[in-house]
């Protein structure tokens, strides 16, 4: 009768099966170097392309929206920052900020002209000329 809990010798592995464990760990690791390598030149590729397209959409930004006192163009475009949204009953989720690129963030809209003006030309939400306009005299 054989007894399956005898304890048995463990035979040393064979030469062959070792050099082939050997050579799939190898292997194995240059799967995975090969695979970190195109991740990362992947993230670089498409950390390009982003920085290509916000200069473009920067551009644009830039020549639609300006200061109507010194044409200084808008650099950046509004960012709306995120908020909580409660659904009732304790239940609610947040929501990201927002990019308007239809908007400039640095240039601020007149009270009484409604032109984009800068903050260096604005004062109470009203514009250089406008002031000069109200108070008679040359700003």
């Amino acid at each position: 009768m054989f007894n399956f809990f005898k304890k048995k010798e463990i035979a040393s592995v064979p030469d062959w099966k070792k050099k082939v464990g050997e050579w799939n760990t190898r292997e194995a690791e240059l799967k995975r170097v090969t695979f970190e390598k195109e991740q990362k030149l992947l993230m670089e590729q498409t950390k390009a392309a982003q920085k290509a397209e916000r200069e473009k959409l920067l551009t644009y930004l830039g020549a639609s929206f300006q200061c109507h006192i010194c044409h200084t163009p808008s650099k950046q475009p509004l960012i709306i920052e995120g908020k909580y949204v409660d659904q009732g009953m304790g239940c609610g989720y947040m929501e990201g900020d927002t990019t308007h690129w239809n908007q400039p963030g640095d240039l601020w809209q007149c009270n009484e002209c409604n032109e984009w003006t800068c903050k260096d030309d604005l004062h109470n939400h009203i514009c250089k000329n406008c002031w000069s306009n109200k108070i008679g005299q040359k700003l």
